[in-house]
């Protein structure tokens, strides 16, 4: 929503609805919950003098500073790799530009076969997905590929009685939950979905919150 449409808006017209959440954790401590999405990148997306800017995730964790940089794409290491309970998924995008992991609401992709393996999760209940990607995705240009060339992507869904767990990220695969970065102390990342995790309230005619 918009400030003029929120400020507008009849606060009795809204709903409480339970949604699901990602719980992240380091070396099997926890570290934060994701609602939207959590990124593995060295940059996240912000404002500076009023534009939109990819922001270097070390220089806000470690100096407090907002600063430009160039998202990276080399992210991970030759010791890469991805584990669901405990066991090694090989993946055909063997060095991602980005790596994401987002909740997936039931009915968020049903009947969209487009968006592959994930239109399935329509039938799973409350679930999740992790995607390796070639090309940065989140950043405040257009992807260059994609719409002149083909994109590529690995897809992976979860559930609550599993847990991925990722190894081997260079220094530029921080962490960034919902737009938040945070630090990562350690080599081993772990993702475990929670249904129904809190309750937010909606407006019940905003369009698209299903």
């Amino acid at each position: 929503m918009r400030l003029d449409e929120l400020l507008a808006f009849d606060f009795k017209h809204i709903e409480k609805r339970r949604v699901s959440g990602v719980e992240v954790l380091v070396d099997g401590r926890h570290l934060a919950y994701g609602f939207n999405d959590i990124v593995i990148g060295n940059t996240f997306l912000g404002t500076l003098e009023g534009k939109a800017v990819n922001l270097s995730a070390n220089a806000l964790l470690l100096n407090e500073e907002k600063k430009i940089e160039e998202p990276s794409s080399d992210i991970t290491t030759e010791s890469f790799r991805i584990c669901k309970n405990g066991i090694a998924l090989d993946c055909s995008i063997k060095k991602p530009a980005q790596i994401i992991i987002s909740p997936l609401r039931p009915h968020e992709f049903y009947g969209r076969a487009v968006s592959g393996v994930l239109c399935s999760a329509a039938f799973l209940g409350e679930s999740a997905a992790l995607a390796l990607f070639d090309q940065v995705i989140i950043k405040s240009e257009m992807p260059l590929h994609g719409f002149r060339d083909f994109a590529h992507s690995d897809q992976l869904i979860f559930s609550p009685q599993e847990i991925i767990q990722i190894e081997g990220l260079s220094p530029n695969g921080q962490i960034i939950v919902d737009g938040n970065p945070f630090a990562r102390n350690s080599d081993v990342l772990q993702f475990k979905v929670f249904p129904n995790l809190v309750d937010v309230a909606i407006p019940k005619n905003l369009e698209g919150c299903t």
